[in-house]
């Protein structure tokens, strides 16, 4: 039992989060603009990513796009933590699309 605490401390220190943000112009800095997240999924150790671009006109229709945001959230992280060489197979991130 002690061995499986010690592996699920050191795994949760482990685990980081991480954003990459695609500013168009200037970052946005307000939140009156539409703002929609989609999580997005990659397999084989996060270097295929399975699901489908995020598409932009249909997000923001004729406004355009101001910022596009990746990250790795605690919840994207959290299912990898708890079950471990899950991360091996399924790595889950957020796609925050913010428009103008």
């Amino acid at each position: 039992m002690k061995r499986i605490t010690l592996a699920m401390i050191a795994t949760l220190a482990l685990t980081g989060c991480h954003t990459i943000h695609f500013d168009y112009q200037e970052p946005v800095v307000s939140n009156a603009a539409k703002s929609t997240d989609e999580w997005h999924h990659n397999v084989a150790l996060a270097l295929v990513e399975v699901s489908k671009p995020v598409d932009l006109a249909q997000n923001c229709g004729a406004n355009g796009w101001a910022s596009v945001k990746t990250e790795t959230t605690f919840l994207n992280g959290l299912p990898v933590a708890v079950i471990p060489y899950l991360g091996l197979i399924w790595t889950p991130k957020t796609a925050t699309v913010q428009c103008q």
